[in-house]
């Protein structure tokens, strides 16, 4: 299975994975691409929508920012190890990652909270609706991003990110599941078999968690998920001038 996943990465073939991460990402850029150009043409027609952008905090964006572009250093760190197949290091840097991501939100929740507080609402006028609008799409992205991150955290921690080694005692991928060996009772010359008890040396094995990877090994997959997440990262740094800068 490794064998042959080097192989197709040698060769310079694009993963189905991948392949599927670029498409998403790409229809993602045309939901961004389009509210953001809608918001430049109107804001150039609405100079004063400067004015509500004064009500923005360019010292917590600005925080937000450097927590969301130290959260892309700590995915790259993740991916690093992935080819160091050092487990405890992916499994440091995705958490610190999600938590990076879990600071972010609960910055711009501390942020919405505010423009509640002052009776601003996505409803207030156009520039609040973009920005709530922009915003808000925006986290519903960085919580994506969380949760797979978790997911990929979940499977390190549980030893699951590579198929187990030959000789593990690890249930290999297809396998059936606990084995017994199956002993003739009607032979009663059998050695392991004493009047009805089986004696110790009968080998019961017990496999440990069963391979789920398909293919390819989950580890791969952070790769996918640093690329998603890099994608967000981008976003972002396209909305905090727009938004934030522009006053």
């Amino acid at each position: 299975m490794i064998v042959q996943t080097a192989a197709v990465e040698n060769s310079g073939e694009i993963s189905t994975g991948k392949l599927g991460i670029w498409w998403l990402i790409g229809s993602e850029i045309m939901i961004f691409g389009g509210a953001i150009g809608s918001f430049i043409l109107l804001r150039l027609a609405h100079p004063d929508w400067a004015d509500n952008a004064g009500h923005l905090s360019v010292p917590i964006g600005s925080l937000n920012t450097l927590v969301l572009l130290t959260s892309s250093y700590t995915m790259v760190k993740a991916f690093e190890n992935v080819k160091k197949r050092d487990r405890k290091k992916i499994c440091r840097f995705l958490l610190a990652t999600a938590l990076m991501g879990l600071v972010f939100l609960g910055i711009k929740s501390f942020e919405y909270h505010g423009k509640f507080s002052h009776g601003i609402y996505p409803n207030t006028n156009l520039f609040w609706a973009f920005y709530f609008t922009l915003t808000g799409l925006h986290a519903l992205h960085v919580i994506a991003g969380i949760t797979a991150i978790l997911i990929l955290w979940t499977f390190g921690l549980r030893d699951r990110l590579w198929p187990p080694a030959p000789g593990t005692g690890t249930a290999s991928p297809g396998s059936p599941g606990p084995g017994i060996d199956i002993i003739d009772i009607s032979n009663f010359s059998d050695p392991s078999i004493r009047g009805g008890i089986i004696r110790p040396n009968v080998n019961m094995s017990i496999p440990g968690p069963r391979w789920s990877g398909g293919g390819r090994p989950i580890a791969d997959r952070i790769e996918l998920v640093g690329l998603y997440w890099h994608f967000v990262d981008v976003v972002w740094i396209f909305l905090f001038p727009l938004l934030y800068l522009t006053a």
